[in-house]
């Protein structure tokens, strides 16, 4: 229930609570004195605190004084917007520079053959592969690469065909020796072609006419056509150019092995070389980068172990050879591994000196152009080399034992006859013992013996042909009979009766045996009988390049053709014979067939090998050449092996450069895991060697470098292996065989993209329509990776999709330095974004120019002024707004809220002053910023005058940013903490200032959050109005205890007048009571 209250009294009638508040606002005056003191001094605060704003931001606008970055300030201007933009930071270099830009940026795109629809027919079951260009059995040949890694000058060759007719082939913008031909065999003038030709480039005229000799020469002062190697005029039709796939000294080691480069240990000896006098030295090739240094190395080893071996770049100009002068002494000249190095395997030293002539003469470094190495293939296991075998020929010398491949004849041994002879004439049978012949020479000589001539053999091919000589008429057949368990005359083919004169044997299959020189050691030989019938061996022992496997059976006539296959990764054996039987492929001598895919009976026309897995990741990768050329990132990651024991794995040290780097760092951890380059050569291997009570797998700890390096999972197969391939696959499903139609599972075109788009393997892939009234549906797939280290290789996995690149992955290439194509540097990138062109130039290449584009670099003097304006008009907003607090206007008597302050008296003193005074420790022309044009105006305003300023500048920058910028500081002397021992200081002192730092100092003393001269002001204020705070608290206690007083005093009176009121009213009743009694009395007669 609700109480009334009134402020006034019930009994009174008094109004109590006015009264009450009229006599508590007497009282409280004091207290409102105090609040207008705290509200005054709030005031001034939020003056004050304006002030120091103000001077924070004058701090910051003229910041860029304090540090000469503003006047390091440079602006890049392009003639040709549209084709080049730039940037400049700071510490670019004022000048012109001429860029041309020969080609943009481009992204690989390949293009499938066309689809009916795009929804509904599936595609098949396969696997598609997707992986770098690297992986590839060709490479492109950078002309930097040529000549010892020399190059090719740029300029231009004139070729004069063999009509007479001329061309001028501009190569200044050419990058890569495909390019080179590319110019050449499109040039529509001449009839020329030019093609790889090994180590060399060969030109051959197609015009089939003799009015001029075949001429390429150096056009202007370039030497092209030389280093190209294609000089010359001759009456042919050919020009086989010289060598230009070389090494030299200083040829790099990583540019050796396709890239793979030299495994060389880091501080134990490599190389072991036994010379021809059994003597061993070893050699330590750490630290060696160029072939020049191994040479050292070696020879620098040989002459402290006082041998005569002697290191050298090899006869072919490709390889590394030892000579030893010694003369042979029983020990032939050889290098094995040291220490388990793999050195000596990656300089080709995989023999002895077998001919024990003093030379060893190392294998291959180079593919030949436009190739890669055998031994690279097979994920770096290469195919096996081994001695050629000789020709399987038949003559008298050859034994019978090495017959039909080493089985022999079978002879009656101890019987006294094996073979009767009966000749046509009708001559006595004739016995003969075949046991004490040993060679085919001896056979013919005992039936010749035997029968006088009558019966004789003859060798043809590898078969003997027995031919009766007696003379007509014939009484009887000839007769070829074994005897006495003999099978001799059978497996020689010449078991016969029949009235015929000669008889012709089967193949003899002789023996073959081992040709042990170097240059029969090599891949071995295989045999192809194509889809005719013809068979034909073919000699691979001298082949070392893909393109050495390719040439020789393509010259062999062998009735085929071999070439990559379409994915580019292997090889492809197609039947050019027209025959209809089967195309059959074996080794004869080594595995290279196996290995490579092809060997087998083939029903089919073609065999496509498959990949042979060329290895394109080794020790040596560097880990910035991983994805692409986009690295990988400084992280950590952590293995767990199937023991359930954990490592983490820490790769932000800094010295973790290349593969094998990272493949030491997780061997080193104390797990049962163990790292290494995988089988296919294209990333790394993780295996398990644990108990299997878990799965192997590998999480990151922040970061993604797991990913990066691709071993990243579980070991979900429980195989022991995670591995991090960098071939990436797409599984294309085609099951129907449920009978039920709804778990039929088929991927049709769209199911296609939507899986490669899926598995995030850094390739997109999208449907084009090119409006075929067939088959219209065109896959589009294209690399994520924009230049050249984009580009990939796609294998279809048998699906027929035939695909063809659309666009070739490239760098963007820019001429740099002079408008002459010739004089100017070529530069490529991956990007069309040049950072590291010219330091502190940023330039976005926007189209391609026919000529240079001028670029310039100069100062930003509108970045400098805009600064010094902002100064100017912030100080005058300072000093405005001082002004304005510190005022008195005698007229209206009207004063400023800090007039007479101290503070503010300061604040304006001291930046005049720094305005006006003397900068002495500036050397330079201009210690005074009225020689710059900032003056002091009317009504103490600052001037600026741009035209006196953009004077200066122009006469003499360094002047004007000294003025503003300089401060040089001297470090403190060392602090001695022990008698005899001193510590560097950390602090340092001002020795000398310019405006800039001057002003920044003096900001500081202002507005420094400790103790700036305006914060402490502003908190002597706080503390003030602190005390006046406590003061009124104190105040309202007393104002509250005052008023409750009067309060209990009025309620009193009120109670008092109650009392009273009710004592009346008790009076009043009685004076009642007693009337009421006496009139009573009077009616009773009382």
């Amino acid at each position: 229930m609700g109480t009334i209250t009134s402020g006034v009294g019930l009994i009174s009638g008094i109004d109590t609570a006015g009264l009450i508040d009229q006599l508590m606002a007497i009282e409280a005056r004091p207290r409102t004195l105090v609040e207008q003191r705290v509200a005054d001094l709030t005031t001034q605060k939020t003056a004050f605190l304006d002030i120091n704003a103000r001077l924070l931001a004058l701090k910051i606008s003229a910041s860029a004084f304090a540090d000469d970055d503003v006047f390091a300030t440079k602006t890049a201007t392009s003639s040709d917007s549209s084709a080049i933009s730039a940037t400049a930071t700071n510490s670019a270099v004022p000048g012109t520079y001429n860029i041309a830009v020969s080609r943009l940026v481009a992204n690989q795109q390949l293009i499938t053959e066309g689809f009916a629809d795009t929804d509904t027919t599936a595609i098949g079951a396969g696997t598609l592969t997707f992986e770098s260009h690297l992986a590839r059995l060709d490479r492109k040949v950078d002309l930097l690469q040529l000549n010892g890694e020399q190059g090719v000058d740029r300029g231009s060759i004139r070729i004069t065909d063999r009509s007479g007719v001329s061309a001028t082939i501009d190569l200044t913008r050419t990058i890569t020796l495909d390019e080179v031909i590319d110019a050449i065999n499109t040039n529509s003038t001449i009839n020329v072609t030019a093609s790889i030709d090994g180590d060399q480039l060969k030109i051959t005229d197609n015009t089939g006419q003799s009015a001029s000799n075949l001429i390429i020469v150096n056009t202007g002062a370039t030497q092209t056509a030389t280093d190209l190697g294609i000089l010359g005029n001759v009456a042919a039709n050919e020009i086989s150019g010289t060598q230009i796939n070389t090494i030299t000294s200083t040829s790099r080691l990583a540019a050796l092995n396709d890239g793979l480069g030299v495994r060389i240990l880091d501080s134990l000896p490599d190389l072991t070389i036994t010379d021809h006098t059994a003597a061993t030295f070893d050699v330590d090739l750490a630290g060696s980068t160029t072939v020049g240094d191994v040479i050292d190395a070696i020879n620098a080893a040989s002459t402290t172990a006082g041998s005569n071996v002697v290191a050298a770049i090899g006869d072919d100009n490709v390889s590394i050879k030892l000579t030893d002068s010694t003369p042979f002494g029983g020990t032939e000249l050889k290098v094995d591994a040291a220490n388990g190095s793999n050195a000596a395997t990656d300089l080709g030293f995989n023999l002895s000196d077998i001919n024990q002539d003093g030379t060893l003469e190392g294998d291959r470094l180079l593919a030949s152009m436009g190739s890669v190495l055998l031994k690279n293939l097979n994920g770096g296991q290469g195919v096996s080399s081994v001695f050629s075998l000789s020709p399987s020929v038949l003559t008298d010398g050859t034994l019978l034992s090495e017959l039909f491949d080493g089985a022999g004849l079978t002879t009656s041994g101890s019987a006294a006859v094996d073979v009767r002879l009966l000749e046509r004439d009708g001559s006595p049978q004739i016995n003969v013992d075949l046991d004490t012949a040993t060679t085919v020479g001896d056979l013919r000589t005992i039936f010749s013996t035997a029968t006088g001539g009558g019966i004789t053999l003859s060798i043809v091919g590898r078969a003997l042909q027995a031919d009766d000589n007696t003379l007509p008429p014939p009484l009887r057949d000839i007769g070829i009979n074994n005897l006495n368990g003999s099978l001799a005359m059978t497996e020689l083919g010449l078991e016969i009766n029949a009235p015929v004169y000669t008889v012709l044997g089967t193949d003899t299959f002789p023996l073959r045996s081992e040709i042990t020189t170097p240059a029969t050691f090599g891949p071995g030989q295989i045999d192809i009988t194509n889809r005719a019938g013809t068979q034909t061996e073919i000699d691979l022992s001298t082949a070392r390049s893909v393109s050495d496997i390719l040439d020789t059976i393509n010259n062999a006539g062998a009735g085929v053709t071999a070439s990559l296959n379409s994915a580019g990764n292997g090889f492809l054996i197609t039947d050019t014979s027209g025959g209809t039987g089967d195309l059959i492929i074996a080794d004869v001598q080594g595995d290279l067939a196996t290995t490579l895919g092809f060997a087998g009976t083939h029903s089919a026309s073609s065999v496509n090998g498959g990949s042979a897995q060329m290895q394109y990741i080794g020790e040596n990768t560097l880990l910035a050449d991983l994805n692409a050329g986009a690295g990988i990132s400084a992280g950590k990651f952590q293995i767990t092996d199937s023991t359930g024991d954990s490592s983490e794995v820490d790769l932000t040290q800094g010295d973790e450069i290349t593969i094998a780097d990272v493949i030491a760092e997780i061997n080193s951890r104390p797990i049962a895991v163990t790292a290494s380059i995988n089988a296919t050569g294209d990333g790394i291997l993780l295996t398990d060697s644990g108990n299997k009570t878990s799965n192997m797998r590998v999480t990151e700890v922040g970061g993604t470098t797991a990913a990066d390096l691709g071993i990243l999972g579980i070991d979900t197969d429980l195989n022991d292996e995670i591995d991090g391939s960098f071939e990436k696959t797409v599984e294309i499903e085609y099951d129907v065989s449920d009978p039920l139609p709804e778990n039929h599972i088929i991927d049709t075109l769209e199911d296609v993209v939507a899986k490669i788009n899926d598995a995030d393997i850094g390739i997109s892939a999208t449907i084009i329509n090119d409006g075929s009234p067939l088959s219209p549906f065109r896959l589009n797939i294209s690399s994520d990776l924009t230049g050249a280290d984009g580009r990939i290789l796609f294998d279809d996995g048998g699906l027929d999709f035939n695909a063809s690149t659309l666009v070739e992955g490239s760098d963007a290439v820019a001429l740099f330095g002079s408008a002459d194509p010739t004089q100017a540097i070529l530069i490529t990138s991956s990007s069309n974004t040049l950072t590291n062109t010219i330091p502190g130039l940023t330039i976005d290449l926007l189209a391609t120019t026919d000529s240079a584009v001028e670029l310039t670099v100069a100062r930003d003097e509108e970045t400098v002024i805009a600064s010094v304006r902002t100064f100017v008009e912030g100080f005058n907003s300072l000093i405005g707004r001082v002004n304005a607090l510190d005022s008195f206007d005698p007229e209206t008597e009207e004063r400023g809220l800090l007039l007479g302050d101290r503070t503010l008296a300061a604040v304006r003193r001291q930046m005049f002053s720094l305005i006006t005074q003397r900068y002495n420790d500036v050397s330079t022309k201009h210690q005074f910023l009225g020689q710059v044009g900032i003056t002091i105006g009317a009504n103490a305003t600052l001037l600026f005058n741009e035209v006196t300023f953009r004077d200066a500048l122009a006469d003499d920058p360094d002047a004007v940013a000294n003025l503003f910028s300089l401060k040089d500081q001297a470090a403190a002397a060392p602090t001695e903490i022990a008698p005899g021992i001193t510590v560097p200081s950390t602090s340092s002192s001002v020795t000398a200032n310019g405006f800039g730092h001057a002003l920044d100092a003096l900001l500081d003393r202002f507005t420094d959050s400790i103790d700036g001269t305006l914060t402490r002001t502003t908190l002597n204020i706080d503390n003030q109005i602190e005390l006046a705070n406590d003061r009124i608290e104190n105040l309202n206690l007393l104002l509250d205890g005052k008023r409750a007083k009067l309060e209990a005093e009025f309620l009193a009176m009120e109670r008092a007048l109650a009392t009273l009121q009710s004592q009346q009213s008790s009076l009043a009743g009685l004076t009642t009571l007693a009337s009421s009694a006496s009139s009573t009395n009077s009616l009773f007669g009382g």
